[in-house]
């Protein structure tokens, strides 16, 4: 879990998750979801949570760009680790 971060209004803001297995195994990141009768996200499923044009990188990068200088932005993230 982050701290709360302050996204500025119309001004592009990186957020970088930091991800790591000490294993060395492949990790993969993604918005979680809600589908099938499962919620991994209850109601703060992206991308209805986040402002549009938000995206991530594979890198794990978050670009963000605020609409309006009241509005709180949730986002859920799944994080999975696969060994081989």
């Amino acid at each position: 879990m982050m701290s709360p971060i302050h996204i500025i209004v119309n001004e592009s803001t990186i957020l970088t998750i930091s991800v790591g297995d000490p294993d060395g195994d492949i990790i993969h990141c993604r918005w979680a979801n809600s589908s099938n009768g499962v919620s991994e996200c209850d109601d703060v499923c992206p991308p209805t949570t986040l402002p549009p044009d938000t995206i991530m990188y594979p890198n794990y990068t978050i670009i963000i760009t605020g609409n309006n200088i009241s509005e709180w932005y949730s986002v859920t993230l799944m994080v999975s680790i696969f060994s081989y």
